[in-house]
């Protein structure tokens, strides 16, 4: 079964308070599976998106938009790693929990170096921040309590609470395009998120059921 999703009009010359509820409740009455965010620290536009820098906060965005509909599914595609992991996997438990929405993760390595540069990790290797991020954040999203000791993150005695209305991705989480993300699908991954439809000035998100290969293996629960 194939599910259809929206990318909302949280950024650029789009954006507008009014058009993400009118947005998001015709799309739920139309019978589209979720909504949509993307990612940024700094916003520069592809060129086609054109140079209004405008950008909302994703998951703000989304936990908005799950007060004004009524039962619509939430998901991000890409959450990037300029986030501590810690703080990743405590901002969208607590989005979940409050929303009580299934909800569709994509994770990817980020395709600007400038959003890396301005916190001081333009030298790093995102690919492997983002494995780290997706390992620690499973683990947490379990009900685990993490110790962790790394070359980049250090901590004892974590865990995330509450969790009582937690349901994370349908158990899934999918590993974006961008910077070699599709080489670490089956490591850290449940699947590859492949494609974004343009239909006009609208962009629509292809949320499938399955993976865009088969047989990937992955680490956690």
């Amino acid at each position: 079964m194939t599910r259809f999703g929206l990318l909302v009009p949280h950024f650029g010359l789009e954006a507008d308070q009014d058009l993400l509820v009118e947005g998001a409740r015709l799309a739920e009455s139309l019978g589209f599976d979720s909504l949509w965010v993307r990612d940024h620290l700094v916003f520069h536009p592809h060129g086609m998106e054109g140079t209004d820098r405008t950008f909302i906060e994703p998951l703000i965005t989304l936990t908005y938009l799950a007060g004004r509909t009524e039962k619509i599914g939430l998901g991000a595609a890409t959450i990037i790693p300029f986030r501590h992991p810690i703080n990743m996997a405590y901002s969208i438990a607590s989005m979940s929990w409050i929303t009580r929405r299934k909800f569709d993760l994509g994770i990817g390595a980020g395709t600007f170096d400038h959003e890396f540069e301005v916190l001081g990790q333009g030298a790093e290797d995102r690919v492997q921040m983002m494995k780290e991020q997706v390992l620690i954040a499973r683990r947490l999203w379990s009900g685990e309590t993490v110790e962790w000791d790394s070359e980049r993150y250090k901590f004892t005695d974590v865990d995330l609470k509450p969790m009582k209305y937690y349901r994370f991705a349908r158990g899934k989480v999918e590993i974006g395009a961008d910077r070699g993300g599709e080489g670490e699908r089956g490591e850290v991954g449940h699947g590859f998120g492949c494609s974004r439809l343009f239909a006009g000035r609208t962009f629509t998100m292809r949320s499938g059921s399955r993976p865009c290969r088969q047989n990937t293996e992955h680490i956690g629960p």
